[in-house]
């Protein structure tokens, strides 16, 4: 029988159930709005009239015709301003590897005004104060100052390692190289593509087959040929107005003859430095003496013969060449050993050639030190030969090949270039007494 309902309870029932979703829907919204994202409506924009002072409207977006019109020409540079702030603001125009290479330059620059040099407490000091008092020296010096002319096209690499004022200073720099072998043409050559803008060459050989495995003057079509004069016309193909003066003599073991060639200089004007690149014991000794004697700054090589490590060269004092191992003490022998470092923190070179021209040096006029040399603390092998009567100048000589003697004149070259311009390897504190000392004592028996 079917249950019946009063359609009063019917109703009431339907009533709480839309009150039922009601609810549920109204908290489902409540649920919504507070967390759903919202939008962000744009604040309102502030109705300022013209006379009450406040800022303006945004212009409005350019129009697509409006991208299209050409952009205005920019400004010239305003010309370099005379005085120490040209000076800082050449050297802050360029960007450098090496703060040194700042400092040289700013040197250079002064110097080339005729300014003083620094005191020694003023070289002795840190990158920055040196900075300062070179700042503080260009001041003192007349407004004008004359612009350093742009460096050669070829040069573009190198003025812009080292700027302008130096490719300009190398320029007008003297160096004499005496010897064109295995050691001096690879000198001469790095010499003239680093800018120096006066060489003279000497050496009084030919070219020989036996040259070609070391020496870039031998070629089979120069054979025959003296050497200074190939050496001259590539160092021209180099650099097209290189000043080149080519000598061809031996230069004799006497004393007369290598102040002569030292005193001599080019164009009236001394030598800025010496390089001696002369495989002859006594007239190595009589040039580096000449050279000490006149003040110029010399680099001498040692013998590049007998030995096959080019890694092993390096540069040092004349005081460090010690000779054969014999005459080092037994800690420096077992410490030779072990990494080939003296415990005094020297290193001692097993050097036959170096040995005999120090104490030539010594012996004959107190020079025991400050003569920078080009060595290799790899030991000489024994094998050499015996010359016929044909040979001048040379009664024996090691084998020879490509690598060793080309790094030694590569050496020489660094340290001429850096010796010029103030750079990495620059001559220290210590390296400028020590040759003070050596042309003291060469003045003195000169």
């Amino acid at each position: 029988m079917p249950l019946y309902v009063p359609p009063e309870m019917v109703a009431q029932r339907s009533s709480v159930a839309v009150e039922v979703i009601g609810g549920a829907l109204a908290g489902l919204g409540c649920y919504l709005l507070l967390h759903s994202p919202r939008r962000q409506e744009p604040a309102a924009q502030p109705t300022a009239q013209p006379d009450e002072g406040q800022p303006k409207w945004p212009e409005p977006e350019p129009k697509p015709a409006d991208l299209l019109r050409p952009e205005p020409e920019p400004e010239p540079e305003p010309e370099p301003e005379p005085g120490a702030a040209a000076l800082e603001r050449q050297l802050a125009s360029r960007e450098r590897t090496c703060d040194s290479l700042k400092l040289a330059e700013l040197r250079l620059l002064i110097e080339g005004r005729g300014a003083v040099p620094l005191d020694e407490a003023a070289q002795a000091g840190s990158g920055s104060s040196l900075r300062v008092a070179l700042i503080e020296q260009a001041k003192a010096l007349p407004a004008a100052v004359d612009a350093s002319p742009p460096a050669p096209a070829w040069l573009a690499r190198t003025a812009l390692l080292l700027g302008d004022a130096a490719v300009a200073s190398l320029a007008d720099r003297r160096v004499l190289v005496v010897g064109m072998g295995g050691v001096g043409s690879w000198c001469a050559e790095h010499l003239a593509r680093g800018g120096i803008g006066h060489l003279c060459i000497v050496d009084g050989d030919s070219v020989d087959r036996s040259n070609r495995n070391r020496q870039l003057p031998a070629l089979i079509s120069t054979e025959g040929q003296t050497k200074v004069r190939v050496m001259a016309d590539r160092l021209k193909d180099i650099n097209a107005s290189l000043d080149v003066e080519a000598r061809h003599l031996f230069l004799p073991p006497d004393a007369a003859a290598a102040d002569a060639v030292v005193r001599a200089g080019m164009g009236g004007r001394p030598f800025d430095f010496v390089v001696d690149a002369i495989d002859s014991i006594q007239p190595k000794v009589e040039l580096i003496r000449a050279a000490l004697k006149h003040r110029v700054r010399t680099v001498s090589s040692m013998g590049a013969g007998g030995r096959l490590d080019p890694t092993r060269v390096h540069v040092c004092d004349l005081s460090e060449l010690k000779g054969d191992a014999h005459e080092l003490s037994k800690a420096a022998q077992a410490a030779k050993k072990n990494g080939r470092r003296h415990p005094n923190g020297r290193v001692h070179v097993q050097e036959k050639l170096g040995r005999l021209v120090r104490r030539k040096l010594e012996k004959g006029f107190g020079i025991d030190r400050g003569v920078c040399v080009i060595t290799s603390s790899e030991p000489q092998r024994a094998a050499h030969a015996l010359t016929d009567n044909k040979t001048k100048n040379k009664a024996s000589y090691y084998g020879t090949w490509s690598c060793v003697p080309a790094a030694f004149g590569l050496h020489a070259a660094s340290v001429v270039l850096n010796g010029l311009v103030g750079g990495a390897s620059a001559e220290s504190k210590a390296a400028r007494e020590r040759r003070r000392h050596a042309e003291e004592a060469a003045a003195r028996h000169g």
